[in-house]
């Protein structure tokens, strides 16, 4: 709290145009931030397929009939669990 006064202090008496003057950014409440794929615990179909290199549209299908195993249905949209699709990965020789 001292430092920020005296930092306002200094851009009232120089005007707020010094060089050396601190620059205080603030964020917003809701700023989002980007979480790397391999960090995030569910992936969405688009995403997953970047990340596995699988197809859209094969995914979907391997979503659709593994509901439960790695697939998650929330809402009109599929997600997969990363871990378990990389153990099912893992397991089977041919998708």
């Amino acid at each position: 709290m001292q430092k920020q006064e005296s930092v306002m202090k200094n851009q009232l008496t120089n005007g707020g145009n010094s060089m050396s003057d601190p620059i205080t950014v603030i964020k917003p409440e809701n700023a989002v931030t980007k979480i790397p794929f391999n960090e995030r615990y569910t992936l969405t179909l688009n995403e997953a397929s970047q990340y596995f290199h699988i197809g859209y549209t094969r995914l979907r299908l391997l979503a659709e009939c593994n509901i439960g195993v790695f697939a998650i249905r929330c809402g009109n949209r599929y997600l997969i669990v990363r871990p378990k699709f990389e153990e099912y990965l893992i397991s089977t020789q041919m998708i």
